[in-house]
């Protein structure tokens, strides 16, 4: 692999309990010396990123240590039943919490609305699509420790490496992309006319007029961290018009920004195949929902680069204004289903370490080489 780390991007998709795979990749890095010049992140590995770019003595522990910590405080119990119900119950410390105690007053409110529309039309309504209509949507909530997006919005903004990630809003069906200035630095680097409005605050992409740009926050974290199970109307998330969710859910690895490098390893916590045999239960189901909703995202990005490749080689494009990418994908090669993205893994964590020490030595010796 003829590139440096100048011409080398991170593209790491966030996955509940398969964050270990982006967060062992992410270690061997940092063993490696490897400092990409562009990340894109979302959901879980948002986190992960930020901690891959704090300062090791602001840190003071190892990606490898914050995981084994984080699945010890998953694990007080050390019998996976027991754990399991506790997670249930508690949540997961200083990430999310349940709101059982929210859940009688939500409950009232949507049985009321249930009601309503039988009586209003009785002949239509359907009694057991109805009880599932009372069933409250909000069932978690954030607990992140005071300071914490704060932090983390430091962090990302003030590294010199280019940090991207996503949002989305499902009223209006916008998504948006927060960069810090670095990133918006390189993607603004070029011969093209207009191109350095094309990523400020409040600017809509080029070609994809339905997302938009705007820089990294505290709030942006936020809402880029939202997930379903938060529900849209929470005292957690106090300001009226925010409806924002994590980005993950419409774009779960982000390839379009990336395009300034020339080679993007993306760190995949799934796989492009479905791995064993088909689903004949409800949980291995909706693990295939989900992966086909991630994969087919991925995929649309992943055949638009090996297009402007195929152009490029073709003399079909200009050079000048477009190059080839080459890209790298280091998936999960285990099975971990529905039930599995409770827990982190330990194995899943060393099992990418291994493998992304062997792809980034590559890239260090090519580098010493050249």
């Amino acid at each position: 692999m003829n590139f440096s780390h100048h011409e080398l991007a991170f593209a790491l998709g966030g996955l509940a309990g398969n964050n270990a795979h982006g967060a062992g990749f992410l270690q061997a890095a940092t063993d490696e010396g490897v400092r990409p010049a562009m990340i894109s992140c979302t959901s879980g590995q948002i986190r992960w990123t930020y901690q891959f770019l704090r300062d090791p003595s602001e840190r003071q522990r190892s990606l490898r240590q914050i995981m084994q910590d984080d699945i010890a405080s998953m694990d007080p119990l050390k019998i996976k039943l027991l754990d399991f119900f506790q997670a249930v119950a508690q949540g997961v410390p200083g990430v999310l919490r349940p709101v059982w105690q929210d859940w009688p007053l939500e409950y009232l409110e949507n049985v009321a609305a249930a009601l309503q529309r039988m009586l209003r039309d009785p002949l239509n309504a359907i009694p057991p699509i109805e009880f599932l209509r009372t069933i409250p949507s909000r069932v978690l909530a954030p607990e992140h420790p005071p300071g914490y997006f704060e932090d983390m919005s430091r962090v990302l903004n003030s590294t010199e490496v280019g940090v991207v990630f996503n949002s989305f809003n499902p009223v209006d069906g916008t998504e948006i992309v927060y960069l810090n200035e670095a990133a918006r630095k390189l993607l603004t680097k070029t011969k093209s006319k207009g191109a350095s409005k094309k990523y400020l605050p409040g600017e809509r992409s080029s070609y994809r007029h339905r997302t938009s740009y705007q820089n990294i926050s505290p709030t942006g974290l936020r809402d880029a961290l939202w997930l379903y199970n938060y529900g849209f109307d929470s005292e957690d998330r106090p300001d009226a018009y925010a409806l924002d969710i994590d980005g993950a859910y419409f774009r779960q690895i982000i390839l379009n920004e990336l395009t300034p490098v020339k080679c993007i390893i993306v760190v995949r916590p799934l796989n492009h195949r479905w791995i064993g045999a088909l689903p004949k239960n409800w949980a291995d189901l909706e693990d295939l929902k989900t992966k086909m909703i991630f994969n087919g995202t991925y995929d649309g990005e992943r055949h638009q680069i090996l297009l402007i490749n195929k152009l490029v080689d073709k003399n079909g494009l200009d050079p000048g204004d477009y190059h080839p990418i080459v890209l790298i994908e280091l998936e999960m090669q285990r099975p971990r289903g529905f039930v599995d993205y409770m827990f982190e893994d330990m194995d899943v964590f060393e099992d990418s370490y291994k493998r992304g020490r062997e792809l980034l030595s590559q890239h260090r010796l090519h580098q010493e080489h050249r």
